[in-house]
């Protein structure tokens, strides 16, 4: 049905467009703040997630990080959790 020169030329038409900084950043935050806001704070809307807290104990794991983040990142000096 199509000859090759008119897949060639379709080709063509293909530009890739690089992001900006801005984009870029936007992106990575959203993206993290959707991942750690359905893990750590919407676990129970679905069963994935679901199933981690209850079997994998990762409400545990959240305490560690937590805990960690606070005292070595912020520099906190009292219990957070």
């Amino acid at each position: 049905m199509y000859a090759n020169h008119d897949l060639i030329h379709m080709e063509n038409f293909t530009v890739t467009h690089p992001w900006n900084i801005y984009r870029k950043s936007a992106f990575r935050f959203a993206f993290i703040f959707v991942i750690l806001f359905i893990v750590f704070l919407d676990f129970y809307s679905n069963l994935f997630t679901d199933l981690l807290y209850d079997f994998a104990q990762l409400s545990k794991l959240s305490d560690i990080v937590i805990l960690w983040i606070g005292s070595h990142l912020f520099h906190i000096p009292y219990t957070i959790i």
